[in-house]
């Protein structure tokens, strides 16, 4: 019997070889075997057309979140530097060398080292 192949699968026409069916493949299947592959949705028989696959649900359409621009960042040479920043405790002297570099700074060395550099160039 002609029939319609729906989704692939191994055969053999005479119990000798292997065919291997594709999806839209029309071969001449036994009688017998029609019944199973037809019931376990390898084949329809033919005449029947391909099953229609559902449609994807529509998509929402999602506006894109608004671009927020990045906060000003102060600039170094806008920061007030006090004559005495050297005898500031570590937190101060942390939040001052943070301030003039834009980035985290790790100890009080580097914050002397953040503010030193910053004075320079400002006396450049």
């Amino acid at each position: 019997m002609k029939v319609l192949v729906l989704k692939p699968f191994p055969w053999s026409p005479d119990g000798a070889r292997i065919q291997h069916l594709a999806a839209d493949d029309e071969p001449d299947i036994q009688d017998d075997l029609v019944a199973g592959l037809k019931a376990e949705g390898f084949i329809a028989t033919k005449g029947v057309s391909r099953p229609a696959i559902p449609a994807a649900p529509p998509v929402a359409k999602v506006a894109p979140p608004p671009v927020v621009p990045p906060p000003e960042a102060k600039v170094a040479s806008a920061i007030e530097i006090p004559a005495t920043w050297e005898a500031l405790q570590w937190f101060s002297l942390k939040k001052l060398a943070e301030e003039i570099s834009g980035g985290p700074v790790v100890n009080k060395v580097a914050a002397g080292a953040v503010v030193t550099a910053e004075l320079a160039r400002r006396a450049a």
